[in-house]
């Protein structure tokens, strides 16, 4: 991908998340009063941009360089199956299946002192909003996106029902993490 389409991915998945989430934040304020341009906020954005510019591209190299060979840990024939699923199917299993090893994953960022490390910059964050949502160091990017991703993987699941999975969980992160009633 090149630099050009990377800048324009991330400025328009700001627009869709300023556009959809302030509105609400508005609308519904967990903190009545809380400026859009809050403190911190330049240092979300530049974690935003991070995220989008720099962290995505990395999971995605991790993901492909990994993904392959975790491959051959289930039988074909079992990735065969869970391939040949109806997309429907295949898709409530990942968000699932993505769902419990988030939840574990998560635990263990909590519980283990070299993953707590990481994962304290998410809760570094003193302002919710869904901007806040995106402040994680790059290795808590990728061990939860490794997490959330890679069972999926290795039992075969197509890209396009953990594709179509991503989006439906980022945009729940950002949600979840917004300041609304």
């Amino acid at each position: 991908m090149n630099l050009s389409a990377l800048a324009l991915s991330a400025g328009l998945s700001f627009l869709f998340l300023f556009l959809v989430f302030r509105p609400l934040e508005l609308a519904f304020p967990a903190r009545p009063g809380q400026r859009f341009f809050r403190p911190a906020w330049f240092t979300d954005l530049c974690f935003f941009l991070g995220q989008y510019l720099l962290w995505g591209s990395l999971v995605l190299w991790v993901l492909t360089l990994v993904g392959p060979g975790v491959g051959g840990i289930v039988p074909e024939w079992f990735r065969a199956a869970v391939a040949s699923q109806p997309w429907w199917l295949g898709a409530a299993e990942v968000v699932l299946l993505s769902d419990i090893a988030v939840y574990w994953g998560h635990r263990l960022q909590h519980r283990v002192g070299f993953l707590w490390r990481f994962h304290a910059v998410h809760h570094s964050a003193e302002h919710l909003d869904w901007l806040a949502a995106h402040r994680e160091h790059p290795v808590d990017t990728i061990y939860t996106a490794c997490v959330i991703n890679l069972p999926a993987f290795v039992l075969g699941f197509p890209l396009d029902a953990i594709a179509g999975f991503l989006v439906f969980r980022g945009v729940w992160a950002i949600y979840s993490r917004t300041r609304l009633k």
